[in-house]
């Protein structure tokens, strides 16, 4: 490749800079995310995949911990900018 150098004092930091950070892990399982009372799903609470009991269902707030162990969906689901309202 013509023109191009390799700069061998370059750290990771430098080369990554600008992108984002990893989320502390016991942070995020503590993290706590809006979910359908009856299925424990965010994706039911986001309108996605209705539960049976959708339209009488409350909400519940669960940590990701909880929701991780639960395992019934995608961590999608779970995102901040998605499930939290």
């Amino acid at each position: 490749m013509a023109g191009a150098q390799w700069d061998s004092t370059a750290t990771v930091e430098s080369m990554c800079a600008g992108q984002l950070a990893m989320p502390d892990p016991l942070v995020e399982n503590e993290r706590l995310v809006t979910v359908c009372a009856a299925c424990l799903q965010a994706s039911c609470w986001l309108g996605v995949f209705y539960c049976d009991d959708y339209r009488t269902a409350n909400v519940a707030r669960k940590s990701v911990k909880e929701l991780r162990t639960l395992g019934l969906e995608h961590e999608d689901y779970w995102r901040p900018e998605r499930a939290n309202g």
